[in-house]
């Protein structure tokens, strides 16, 4: 999970990009190698490629918020996003052609057993509205405190 706080979580550069064109950087992006590790992993019922759509929408969200931390949705795409990761080299260049080169998204891990308050639903969806236009991840009810019931896209 990744807290909310005041913390600036991106280091970046001024890069002024288009909603279209930051989707065209990673719907193009070649993530077969993360999705590669992942389906190594994970279970048989994990949806690979809807874990790994949700994290390309995950991404373009977070190269638009730079003044808070937001809680990762859901498990599955927080495993796309440990796994793009460690290719470290790969996972900077996304974050560069996002947010300017040397750009770097971070990820910090909460408490396992922290939920989302209502507010911080609020403010997600708010994000997510305002940028993306849609809030395009599913949001697991254990993650939440009202049980996922107030969120929907």
């Amino acid at each position: 999970m990744v807290a909310i706080s005041n913390k600036p979580f991106l280091v970046k550069e001024t890069l002024q990009l288009a909603l279209e064109d930051r989707f065209k950087i990673v719907n193009s992006w070649d993530l077969s190698c993360v999705k590669k590790r992942v389906m190594k992993y994970a279970s048989a019922d994990f949806d690979v490629d809807k874990a790994i759509e949700e994290y390309q929408s995950w991404m373009v969200l977070l190269s638009y918020v730079t003044d808070r931390w937001l809680y990762v949705p859901n498990p599955e795409l927080d495993e796309v996003w440990h796994c793009h990761i460690i290719f470290t080299r790969d996972y900077l260049n996304l974050c560069g052609a996002l947010c300017g080169k040397g750009s770097y998204i971070h990820h910090q891990p909460e408490d396992v057993d922290s939920k989302m308050s209502d507010e911080e639903m609020k403010i997600m969806s708010s994000y997510a509205q305002t940028y993306l236009g849609c809030v395009p991840f599913r949001v697991s009810p254990f993650l939440t405190s009202c049980g996922g019931q107030c969120w929907s896209c």
